[in-house]
């Protein structure tokens, strides 16, 4: 199937136009001041950084205090390692005295070692 156009009637262009009704008063538009959002933002900003240098400064105080407390320790801890490290003689001990006890055993007979014997020389050959 095959659609047909229809077209509608021009009812506009023989009817009158338009015409909003001004019957309602409106009043007119009062100008206020206003303040530009940048310019508040810009304030704040403002405070911000200086809230954040005093917090920066606060914090290098901190930190510089920190250092000087660790060196001081550092220093003290060094005075004490060195007295430590000083020698102190200790007194001499004393113990029981030495019983020499005469072995039971005899002597060892001594013998020359055999440095050129039967063995070797059947070893080498």
């Amino acid at each position: 199937m095959k659609r047909v156009f229809k077209a509608r009637s021009t009812n506009v262009l023989y009817n009158a136009p338009f015409v909003p009704d001004k019957s309602i008063a409106k009043p007119n538009t009062k100008i206020e001041e206003f303040t530009m959002n940048s310019n508040k933002r810009a304030q704040e900003r403002e405070i911000y950084e200086m809230h954040k240098t005093e917090r920066e400064l606060e914090e290098e105080e901190a930190r510089r205090q920190l250092e000087k407390e660790r060196e001081e320790e550092e220093k003290v801890g060094i005075r004490n390692l060195r007295k430590q490290l000083v020698h102190k003689s200790n007194p001499i001990r004393k113990y029981r005295s030495v019983e020499i006890k005469q072995s039971e055993r005899e002597l060892t007979d001594p013998r020359s070692p055999e440095w050129q014997s039967k063995k070797r020389r059947k070893l080498r050959v």
